[in-house]
């Protein structure tokens, strides 16, 4: 359970959430191109380099295409997945 504010954010057992997230890296323009129209939690850019944290389910013609595409696809933590599941607009 994540509880946010007093009200339930999400009820979901471990390995269901932890395959919701995932990290894409790789070539900027690739990885811009790659998450288009998916749910961004964090991005970090170094150079041409880019890292982007996304959440949603990822299916296996996705992960072939970012394979073909350079592109590396990761893990994301609970810890990660929870603060950015419960960070607040500024």
């Amino acid at each position: 359970l994540i509880l946010h504010r007093g009200n339930l954010l999400l009820q979901e057992d471990y390995e269901s959430l932890i395959s919701r997230g995932a990290s894409v890296t790789g070539d900027a323009t690739a990885v811009d191109d790659f998450v288009r129209g998916k749910t961004v939690l964090s991005a970090k850019q170094l150079g041409r380099t880019k890292s982007v944290m996304i959440y949603g389910e990822l299916t296996e013609s996705e992960r072939r295409l970012a394979h073909q595409k350079g592109l590396e696809i990761g893990p994301v933590s609970l810890q990660d997945l929870f603060i950015h599941l419960t960070e607040e607009e500024e």
